[in-house]
């Protein structure tokens, strides 16, 4: 679906990042807990691999044509000068990114954090992610991220997940 650039352009920025990764070939430090059963791996991912990485985030892209005028957009600003920026849905049954928050270094104006709640639920099928992605202050590269949350189908218990992984440096 076309971006339409009325909100936070979140596939710009995980397209930058992947190219810079690309570049970098940094390693990734997975940790993964889904339904009380860890798992932890390190590996130096390729581009497409990045991609797949990056795509839960990509989710949360509320950039499309649908959506326009579909979240209120509220601004703040912290003790320390730093911007935040809220996306919040007007209507959580209509949109599946519930909110998305985007935490910019007060020096740069780059963000450092971006925070988002993605939810969908039907007669069937339930579940909830949260989304956290961290940048470096300095180079606004990624540093880390965590995927949590939970989903339920109609006949199954519930699952559990969450998921932080660390970028190292070459």
């Amino acid at each position: 679906m076309k971006s339409v650039n009325a909100y936070f352009d979140i596939n710009g920025l995980i397209d930058r990042q992947v190219n810079m990764f690309d570049s970098i070939n940094p390693s990734l430090l997975k940790k993964a807990i889904i339904d009380g059963k860890s798992e932890i791996s390190e590996f130096i991912p390729n581009d497409s691999a990045w991609s797949r990485e990056f795509m839960i985030f990509r989710s949360a892209d509320i950039n499309k044509p649908t959506l326009i005028n579909r979240y209120t957009i509220i601004e703040n600003t912290s003790d320390d000068g730093s911007k935040i920026m809220h996306y919040v849905s007007k209507e959580f049954t209509k949109t599946l990114v519930d909110s998305l928050s985007i935490y910019y270094s007060p020096e740069v104006q780059k963000p450092l954090k971006i925070h988002a709640v993605l939810s969908h639920n039907n007669a069937l099928f339930s579940n909830e992610k949260i989304l956290d992605m961290y940048f470096n202050p300095m180079t606004s590269m990624i540093l880390n991220y965590k995927v949590q949350g939970w989903q339920k189908m109609i006949s199954k218990d519930s699952s559990t997940f969450f998921v932080e992984a660390t970028i190292k440096n070459p």
